[in-house]
């Protein structure tokens, strides 16, 4: 159009919006709102500027929220994006619902986003939303979505609205507010209507109508000579719906009960299924306007007066047609679920909750969070009329998945509890109940349970506890670990895990199979030598949930493999984990992912790389609305790396408080060790004494333990013994939270080392931080190989080896230089001055145990609990042990000692590598790995992949021929063989006795260690003195 037309009293703001079209290429406005009550011009003034955009090239697309009673959620997106791409695929379940794949809201989000960016980038493009006040949630918070992102060039996204705070202040752009028209803009848009209007006259009609355009032309189209003037807008509008006819007035109404528009033969339909008849008539000029084979209100509000007019009953009985001439239509279930909600109060039934029920699980699926709560809540409401219990049960928890989904667990346990009050659930709705209670639990992670435990097990006992049939034993004995991982996972978990597990599989249901190897997953986390078994757990699990098609199951199992892959030092399971989680989104994982790929960035040294990964994902989830404190959080411990741990500390003090676990407070004593207030990092430590050494282990408590452990030994505290063995079963581990994401920050055995060379161990400290060093280098993890061979070179310095002493200062000295670390590689003094003295806390509890032999039998006796177990010769052993604790055992010591036979000189057989050999691999290992650095800096991806392959082969013959520190195994080396036939026999020996004794197992299997040497710890805090 011409830009001199421009509409009446709209001048200024029209020309700001040509504006914002011109100014699109180079510098987009973001989204733009026109605010106004309703027939203030809002959509007028969108049409004249849409011409104008025409005009200037850009491609036109319209989405209106009120248009379609019911619309599925993003309909005002689906019909803007339609208008400019009839063939679209990124909104097309509304047109067949039953293709529709399962997408996560920001993976859905973000499509759309790419679609726009695309769509601009092809020709410039305007999309208009109207009458954003009557929008879906979901359309919103699309709308907020990207307004928070950068607007690409060439797009324009303009919306109308009769609300300023539609959106809450989330939608970010600049707001146009109409205001009424003044009495010289009233008499122009008279003379438009050809009337002439006097200025008292015009004076007159502004006061009463507050300058209204709508309002105006309606009372000048009824005559501008009118003495009477009605009292507003809706007053004048039932006067003008009066003159109809029964034939109009009936048209009227169809089309009011379907929306502000619909398709001409669904009116035609409507009106012959409700009224029996060909009645009805759609052509009244002044109320309907056609075009393309609808039928639409001139304005929304004729639409609005008339509904609102209906009587209560009559609305029901109309409701009820529209939903049957919908479903013949094959309609979207939103649409059919909303016609058959507004008929439930004098026309309750069951179809009601189905399609409610059948909507909300369409909204769940695109991540419609909103709008799934909504439906799912009118299914319950539907059901709370009916009589059938068990299907309002089935609508409860429906419910409370969606209020799950969207993190109101508080609100989603409530209706479970609702639905397990209803009587007479049937079986299979009980079971269901139950395994969506545990997975409320899952949609908390990594955060502390607010769930009731105590309910859980009520309910689960009271349906389950004695059931023999596999599926409800599966469910029972789940639920058992549901409701210990809420209150925070002890030992006593695991029996029930595993009788999930038998059961689950005699039921054949994936599903359940897959739940039960998480929950045995969950409760291994307290059981640190188990690793291996609960990496074995997660792979299952995930074999399962995939076998079920359980999306959720599926990216929990594989989110848990990913931390057990870290765990080990796996690199390349932990690479392709990552990849395959990518695949599972979620927001809820968006944070956990740049977590895991910046921790691999960081570990390497790429500092920069791994902020950038911080700061994209702070971005993305700022887009959504969402706060992740965690990802600046974790910066402080890659700060750690650089030496400037304490400054960043104080630099994210205000995040810290939302950290609230023993992480935190590992943190922060790591800081003032390092700032050399060992008062204060005693003191801390002292603090989470009791939350360390407990079996109730959160999830954050593997980082926060290993970083005490290194304080511990950094300050020289009074209780590194009971430390040490807490920390000791997880040798050989990174501490890795058991289901969340954190930085990697080295090993277990970086600290155990530190440890074992404080009690003076330093044989134990050198296997401790070789063998973490090992899997620093498997990981190429750089700063922490650094860190470690820092403490080596302690380490062996001590042990009066000064030539490898040497050479590990020299190494740590060329990375630390390298990477730009700090100068604190290890934290504390280890030359023999004392740290921090002080007096140990508490006077030690002497108790007494026994272990003693009386024929082929051993009786077993510790804190009250008395057995006997049959003799053999790992029970031999362990009497040895315990009869000289704290004693190191040469193995062929220990194994002579069990036949009396003299101890064997070890190193007969020869090495397994002699020392040629070894040094030719060493020298190979060396070039491989310079040259791989080579095709990495050239980005040689195809020469880099066969390096990798080489020197994984080249690492396996080496981990074959060296043991711990780097020691040579021999061919017929009587010390390898007493190594495995001792640690065989001790291992069965802890099976007997935990089937008859688990509180002297388990004292110890944590006290036990064994190896070339052999050992038993005391508990130096509760000591006990056996009897032998």
């Amino acid at each position: 159009m011409d830009d001199q037309r421009q509409p009446i009293g709209r001048e200024t703001e029209f020309q700001r919006l040509v504006t914002i079209l011109d100014q699109s290429s180079r510098n987009p406005a973001g989204v733009v709102a026109v605010v106004g009550t309703a027939g203030i011009g809002k959509s007028t003034l969108l049409r004249d500027v849409a011409a104008a955009a025409t005009e200037r090239g850009f491609v036109t697309g319209w989405g209106f929220a009120s248009e379609l009673e019911g619309a599925p959620p993003l309909w005002s997106w689906y019909e803007a994006i339609t208008d400019v791409d009839p063939d679209q695929t990124v909104i097309s379940w509304i047109d067949d619902a039953q293709s529709l794949e399962p997408q996560e809201r920001i993976e859905l989000f973000r499509a759309i986003a790419d679609w726009l960016a695309t769509q601009a980038a092809t020709a410039p493009t305007v999309l208009i939303l109207e009458d954003l006040h009557a929008a879906d949630d979901t359309t919103v918070d699309l709308l907020a979505y990207i307004s928070r992102r950068p607007m690409p060039k060439g797009l324009v996204l303009l919306t109308s609205t009769r609300d300023a705070t539609a959106g809450d202040d989330r939608i970010r752009g600049p707001q146009l507010v109409l205001s009424g028209l003044s009495i010289a803009e009233a008499q122009a848009l008279a003379r438009s209507l050809q009337v002439d209007l006097d200025d008292s006259r015009a004076a007159a009609l502004v006061h009463r109508t507050n300058g209204n355009p709508f309002f105006i032309q309606r009372l000048l189209e009824q005559g501008a000579d009118r003495t009477q003037l009605p009292s507003d807008v809706n007053a004048l509008l039932r006067e003008q719906l009066d003159e109809l006819d029964h034939d109009q007035r009936t048209g009227a109404t169809a089309l009011a009960v379907l929306g502000t528009s619909a398709p001409t033969h669904l009116v035609r339909r409507l009106l012959n299924r409700a009224f029996d008849s060909a009645a009805g008539r759609t052509e009244a000029p002044s109320v309907f306007r056609r075009a393309d084979g609808t039928i639409e209100f001139r304005h929304a509000l004729l639409r609005e007066v008339i509904y609102t007019d209906l009587p209560a009953e009559e609305r029901s009985r109309l409701h009820v047609a529209a939903a049957d001439v919908l479903r013949e239509e094959s309609a979207n279930p939103s649409v059919i679920s909303h016609h058959l909600g507004r008929a439930a109060e004098f026309h309750p039934g069951p179809e009601a909750a189905e399609y409610a029920s059948q909507a909300g699980h369409l909204a769940l699926t695109i991540g419609a969070l909103p709008e799934a709560i909504e439906q799912c809540s009118l299914a319950t409401s539907v059901r709370r009329m009916l009589t059938d219990a068990d299907a309002l049960g089935v609508a409860l928890i429906e419910e409370a998945v969606a209020l799950g989904r969207a993190g109101r667990n508080g609100e989603a346990e409530e209706r479970l509890v609702e639905a397990a009050d209803r009587a007479e659930l049937s079986t299979g709705t009980r079971q269901r109940l139950i395994r969506e209670y545990g997975r409320l639990r899952w949609r908390e992670e990594p955060n502390p349970s607010a769930l009731h435990a105590e309910r859980l097990v009520r309910l689960a006992t009271d349906w389950f506890g004695d059931a023999t049939e596999p599926a409800s034993a599966a469910v029972f004995h789940t639920a058992m670990v549901s409701a210990a991982d809420i209150r925070g996972i002890g030992r006593a978990a695991l029996p029930h895990a595993e009788a999930a597990i038998e059961a689950a599989e005699a039921s054949g249901d994936e599903q359940l199979i897959g739940e039960a190897h998480v929950a045995l997953r969950r409760a291994l986390m307290v059981h640190h030598g188990a690793l291996e078994r609960r990496t074995a757990a997660s792979i299952a699990g995930a074999r399962a949930a995939a076998l079920a098609n359980d999306d959720e199951l599926l990216g929990r199992a594989q989110r848990l493999a990913l931390c057990d892959a870290m765990a080990t030092g796996d690199r390349a399971t932990t690479v392709a984990l990552i990849e395959v989680v990518e695949h599972v989104p979620s927001t809820a994982l968006r944070e956990h992912q740049a977590l895991w790929r910046a921790s691999l960035a960081a570990i390497e040294g790429r500092y920069d790389d791994a902020n950038e990964i911080l700061d994209e994902a702070n971005k993305e989830l700022a887009y959504l609305g969402v706060d992740a404190p965690a990802l600046d959080f974790v910066r402080v411990v890659f700060e750690w790396d650089k030496g400037q741990f304490t400054d960043a500390l104080a630099r994210f003090e205000p995040l810290l408080v939302l950290v609230a676990d023993i992480a935190l407070a590992g943190a922060v004593a790591m800081g003032k060790a390092i700032d050399g207030d060992s008062t204060a990092a005693a003191q801390i430590l002292d603090d989470n004494f009791d939350t360390l050494i407990s079996d109730d282990i959160t999830f954050l408590w593997p980082i926060g333990a290993a970083m005490f452990g290194e304080v511990a030994a950094a300050i020289d505290h009074p209780r590194i013994p009971e430390i040490y063995d807490v920390l000791a079963p997880n040798a050989g581990q990174c501490p890795i939270p058991a289901a969340a994401a954190v930085p990697w920050i080295g090993t277990f055995d970086r600290p155990l080392g530190l440890l074992s060379l404080r009690m003076g161990r330093t044989e134990r400290a050198i296997e401790h931080l070789e063998a973490g060093l090992s899997i620093e280098r498997r990981m190429k993890a750089r700063p922490w190989i650094a860190r470690s061979a820092a403490a080596l070179a302690v380490a062996y310095e001590a042990a009066g080896d000064s030539i490898r002493a040497q050479t590990y200062a020299a190494e740590a000295a060329a990375l630390q230089a390298e990477l730009g670390m700090g100068d604190v590689l290890v934290v504390g003094r280890f030359d023999g001055e004392a740290s921090a003295a002080r007096p140990p806390i508490g006077a030690p509890q002497q108790r007494a145990g026994e272990l003693r032999r009386d024929g082929s039998l051993w009786h077993l006796c510790l804190d009250g609990e008395s057995s006997v177990v049959k003799h053999s010769t790992g029970m031999v052993y362990l009497a040895r042990l315990v009869e000289q604790p704290d004693t190191d055992w040469h193995v062929l010591d220990l194994y002579a000692s069990s036949s009396g036979a003299p101890a064997v000189v070890e190193g007969t057989g020869g090495e397994m590598l002699d020392e040629q050999a070894r040094q030719a691999y060493q020298e190979r290992y060396r070039q491989l790995a310079e040259q791989l650095d080579e095709a990495e800096r050239f980005d040689d991806a195809g020469r880099a992949e066969t390096l990798r392959i080489e020197i994984d082969a080249l690492e396996s013959e080496l981990l074959s021929a060296f043991g711990l520190g780097g020691r040579a195994r021999r061919m017929d080396d009587p010390t390898e063989r007493a190594r495995v036939n001792v640690r065989r026999s001790i291992t069965r020996a802890f099976d007997r006795i935990a089937e008859q004794a688990p509180t002297v197992a388990d004292h110890l299997k944590h006290r036990v260690e064994t190896g070339r040497f052999c050992r038993y710890s005391s508990d130096r805090a509760n000591p006990v003195t056996w009897r032998v």
